[in-house]
Formats: C-alpha cells, structure tokens, sequence
C-alpha cells in the first residue's frame, strides 16, 4: 500500500524555508505599487527598490542552499545521478537569478528570466525523470501529476501576465511539496535506490 504521511526528505526544508522568508521580507518591503498577484517575485529584486539586494541574496542563498542539498544526497543517500542533474541545474539558475537582478539593463533582466525559465525546466524534467525510473506504479502517477501541477503555472505565468506573481508563487509551492514528499523515491517499501 502507498503510503504519504511520512516526510523523509527533510533537508529540503532548509533550502524552502530560507526562501519563504526572504520572500516574505521581501514582500514586507516592497514598494505599494507591487502586487503579489500580478508581480512575479523576480520584480522584488528589481534594481532600485530599496531593498532590491534583498531578494538577490536570497536567489542566490536559495540556489547554495539547493546545491549543498544535492551534495549531501549524493554523499549520504543512494540517489540515481540522473536525478540530482536536474537539481543541480535548479540550483545553478537560482545562483544566476540573483546574479543577474531585474531592471539593471534590459539585457541582464532578460538573462534573469532565461534562468528562472531553466529553472522551472529542470524541476519539470526530474518529475518527468521519476515518472519513468520509478518501480511503483502509483508513485509514477503522482511524479506525472506533480510534474503537470508544475508545468502549468509555469506556462501560466509566461501566458497570463495578469497572474504571473500568483502562478509563479504556486509553481514554488507545489515544487516544495513535491522536494519534501516524493522526490527520489524509486520505492516506497524501502526506498531503496
């Protein structure tokens, strides 16, 4: 029988905490005109707000974060490489998102979202990467129904500029639950690798 009440990836939750408090912060200090709704959360680092360095940091904080996460799996837990790649690209695009702030020059702004696109990409491919290397058939439907849940407000928030902050947000939320709930697992029994 399948069982989800038990959360064993728990070191993704540093990495997704750091980043929801700095979001949060963030959000607290942004200026009126930011709307969580229609602003992506890339528009908090936008250069010459306030606390702009704020968000950068935490791009950037989010993608060593997810790294060091990576490092630690490959170290500690017997995980298929080929489903720590897409991950380590996460973590690399997160770094650059930072790296490359919003509204520098129109250049740069468009390097930030090339990044967050290959971000969003790469999360996409390892639920996809789980779909066909997954030996439970039930475990399989949910890395293709989280991989759909993730691919569509990403798509949302390129398509539908009037939501794009809420889309994008969901796009983080379900990917948290996807980290901290199935990844990696090959086997629910065991979750031998």
């Amino acid at each position: 029988m399948l069982k989800l009440n038990r959360i064993r990836w728990t070191p993704w939750i540093i990495p997704l905490v750091f980043f929801l408090v700095v979001q949060i912060i963030a959000v607290i200090y942004a200026p009126d005109r930011y709307n969580v709704i229609r602003d992506q959360i890339s528009w908090l680092g936008e250069e010459g707000l306030t606390y702009s360095w704020m968000m950068n940091v935490g791009w950037i904080g989010f993608g060593v974060l997810v790294l060091l996460v990576v490092g630690w799996f490959k170290q500690k837990e017997e995980i298929l490489s080929s489903l720590l790649l897409p991950m380590m690209v996460l973590g690399i695009a997160l770094i650059l998102m930072g790296l490359w702030n919003v509204d520098s020059a129109d250049m740069i702004t468009m390097f930030h979202f090339y990044a967050l696109f290959i971000a969003q990409g790469s999360v996409v491919l390892a639920a996809l990467l789980h779909v066909f290397l997954v030996k439970v058939e039930k475990l399989r439907l949910f890395n293709l129904c989280f991989a759909i849940a993730m691919l569509i407000p990403a798509l949302f928030s390129l398509l539908i500029p009037s939501i794009a902050g809420f889309t994008e947000r969901l796009f983080w939320l379900v990917l948290a639950i996807w980290l901290i709930t199935i990844y990696g697992r090959i086997d629910f029994h065991h979750d031998k690798h």
